[in-house]
């Protein structure tokens, strides 16, 4: 169950900053299993469950002087069935690739908001994503050694995710608006990251691992009430680093 500093759960659109909170975030399970395994190959595959635990989720968008439309994100769940690979091209250069897809079971009400009161006017999903990264890595430094740095392997990424969806994104039925829908191709995102990165490792117990992304991809907004800018690029480079401790022996 993650904790991060995220959009509050309850906003409404009317042209400032999101706000943000401190929340934990929805609960996930992951079930994996090997596959198959050799001296140089290694194959592994399994299926994540994502549980609604976090606080419901509302988007409202003010129209006029009291009314508005809400987007309830209440009862989401999400699967993410995967597939991993790792192949040593030598003892110390290998190749490492994963791919996934991650899906809603369910979508969501679409809300008009009259002063107090809630009708509801249609659905929404969330777009479901194809996720591959592939990586090739070096084991540029080793010793044996228990204490100080024991391990320098840098690497070179590629991570790609892109939206499939042919559902529209949101379908509303009004007297006003019989099958209006907003189509799959509007919100629709194609992310492709090149990564550089190093993992150092910290004696037999832990490890500090950094990576630089550069986006290589950019697209333009297609909603018309949306600011026009690239829809595939949300940041000019990214810097990451984490720092893991292993317990026990």
């Amino acid at each position: 169950m993650p904790f991060n500093i995220t959009n509050e759960r309850d906003q409404s659109l009317n042209g400032l900053t999101l706000d943000r909170e401190s929340e934990l975030g929805d609960l996930a399970i992951n079930l994996k299993a090997l596959l198959h395994r050799t001296d140089r190959f290694a194959v592994s595959a399994g299926l994540m469950l994502e549980f609604p635990t976090s606080d419901p989720q509302q988007i409202r968008i003010p129209i006029g002087p009291g009314i508005g439309l809400q987007f309830d994100n209440e009862d989401s769940y999400f699967l993410t069935p995967w597939i991993g690979g790792l192949y040593d091209l030598s003892d110390k250069t290998f190749v490492q690739s994963f791919m996934s897809y991650r899906m809603e079971t369910n979508r969501h009400d679409v809300n008009f908001l009259i002063g107090p009161a809630a009708f509801q006017i249609g659905d929404a999903q969330d777009p479901n994503y194809f996720m591959w990264s592939t990586q090739i890595g070096h084991r540029m430094y080793e010793n044996q050694s228990r204490r100080g740095i024991t391990a320098v392997i840098p690497s070179l990424e590629l991570h790609y995710t892109s939206s499939t969806d042919t559902d529209p994104v949101a379908s509303f039925q009004t007297p006003f608006a019989p099958g209006l829908a907003i189509p799959p191709s509007i919100g629709s995102v194609d992310y492709l990251t090149l990564t550089l990165a190093t993992n150092v490792e910290l004696g037999r117990k832990a490890s500090l691992g950094m990576g630089f992304g550069l986006p290589l991809r950019e697209g333009n907004s297609t909603f018309p009430l949306l600011a026009s800018g690239p829809t595939d690029k949300n940041f000019d480079w990214s810097f990451n680093m984490n720092f893991n401790y292993y317990f026990g022996n």
